[in-house]
């Protein structure tokens, strides 16, 4: 499977209807670091939105991070991560240019989300304790060395072509309203001029 064909399917699986979020309070940083898939500091360089959609429908947003600092599967110059919203009510909302701690968890093929049911928080909110204890558990991870590569959600190459597909689906879209219009402008030409040549034979008199 592609890997605009695992996005789909991961933003499938992983839609929920706009209800108000429902969730415990985020874990102790000891749980979440050993639930969380992937953990880094990083600043947000864009938000690529209306490019992605789900097969109901529904929009998805790619994050797009310069790491500053790596805990779990990740590290500082590794190149961009992407995080993947689905647009459900428990989805963390990102702003441009600001830093965020990022506790992800694994969609499968190789994305990533997260929710704010976790502990992902903007930088400056993110409890001293939990980053005194983040940086331990960081020091003792003994996968600390994997290519961070590894771990891109979506590299740029990969995040070119899904553009790409969605444009040339942009554009198919487009030749083919241009295409029933034009079917519906000769529909509607053919209608009035058969209208007028049938009026103009219930008026010819008789014998003329």
């Amino acid at each position: 499977m592609t890997k605009a064909g695992l996005l789909v399917t991961a933003l499938l699986f992983h839609c929920q209807t706009a209800l108000a979020c429902m969730c415990l309070s985020p874990p102790p940083i000891d749980r979440a670091f050993s639930h969380s898939s992937l953990i880094f500091k990083g600043r947000v360089t864009e938000i690529a939105r209306n490019k992605f959609y789900n097969s109901q429908g529904f929009g998805a947003e790619l994050i797009n991070f310069e790491v500053t600092q790596g805990y779990k599967k990740a590290k500082s110059g590794g190149g961009v991560i992407s995080i993947v919203n689905t647009n459900t009510s428990c989805d963390f909302f990102f702003e441009e240019g600001k830093e965020y701690f990022v506790f992800a968890h694994d969609l499968g093929g190789g994305y990533y989300s997260t929710s704010s049911c976790t502990k992902t928080a903007e930088a400056g909110r993110f409890l001293a304790a939990d980053l005194k204890i983040l940086q331990e558990l960081s020091r003792d991870y003994g996968d600390i060395s994997t290519d961070p590569r590894n771990a891109l959600v979506v590299n740029k190459p990969a995040y070119l072509e899904l553009v790409s597909q969605h444009q040339a689906f942009s554009a198919t879209i487009a030749k083919q309203q241009r295409q029933l219009k034009l079917l519906l402008g000769l529909l509607i030409g053919v209608t009035i001029l058969a209208g007028i040549y049938i009026t103009r034979l219930k008026s010819r008199k008789p014998g003329s």
